[in-house]
């Protein structure tokens, strides 16, 4: 009788140890993935003049525009598969954006193709690349444990940090600024990823709802194009719950000359 249950202990040893090697082995997978994905990342960071993006009222464009538009076509050379930027100083978010021939691929794999779960900040593939065409430009980004890709968005729920939240999107065409609209929490079912309007008077009620679920209220004196950030909650309870931010765009710059 002893034996039996020495050996059911040692059993029930045996399952722990080995619950406990998988468990460290997921977890070591997970810091390399972080580690890995932010050095890729890291790489890529746009650099930029320090100075506020304000829109000038006489349209020059303004030193950090030029900066960021140069430094977007450097990276540009580099990383052809590259198809906006998304830059906002106020929550440390900043990097590149790419689009897949659906929205899973680059939910498990870095801009380089590399498998990875940290993944990429990508735009719907439904979407046309140029913001000006985009009634809805909608960019999806996880919610990453160690403060990475779109974990930030969470911040925005801050009313301070949302209201001097200025969003910074470049791409091939140029530069765009939008300006805080909106800021909630849905899930799946919300069909916040619209993205064709059947007519101006169709896109301006969907704005005009956007606007109106935000936790903070925002003024707005028109309709303009909007651009959507999408990421998870990860509520362990309800895993179709997402974090939305809206911004409404403000100013583009796009007469930067020929690239050279």
């Amino acid at each position: 009788m002893k034996n039996r249950s020495n050996l059911v202990h040692y059993v029930i040893l045996m399952a722990c140890a080995l619950v406990f090697l998988a468990c460290a082995v997921i977890l070591v997978k997970t810091l390399v993935d972080y580690s890995k994905a932010n050095s890729v990342y890291e790489d890529m960071t746009l650099n930029a003049d320090e100075t506020q993006a304000i829109p000038d009222e006489n349209d020059v464009i303004p030193e950090r525009i030029l900066s960021l538009m140069a430094s977007y076509r450097a990276l540009k050379q580099e990383y052809p598969n590259v198809v906006g930027y998304i830059n906002i100083p106020s929550v440390s978010i900043s990097y590149p954006v790419v689009q897949g021939e659906d929205n899973e691929y680059y939910t498990t794999h870095l801009i380089t193709g590399e498998e990875n779960k940290s993944g990429s900040i990508f735009l719907d593939f439904r979407n046309s690349t140029s913001p000006r065409l985009a009634p809805n430009l909608i960019l999806y980004g996880h919610n990453m444990n160690d403060r990475s890709m779109f974990h930030n968005v969470r911040d925005l729920f801050t009313e301070e940090i949302f209201r001097e939240t200025l969003v910074e999107y470049i791409c091939d065409e140029g530069v765009y600024l939008y300006d805080s609209l909106s800021v909630y929490v849905t899930d799946t079912d919300d069909p916040y990823y619209a993205y064709r309007f059947y007519d101006e008077a169709e896109f301006a009620a969907f704005f005009e709802e956007r606007a109106a679920l935000s936790r903070f209220a925002a003024e707005y004196e028109q309709v303009s194009n909007l651009i959507t950030l999408v990421t998870c909650s990860n509520s362990a309870t309800n895993p179709n719950q997402r974090f939305l931010y809206h911004g409404k765009l403000i100013k583009s710059y796009t007469d930067f000359g020929e690239e050279k």
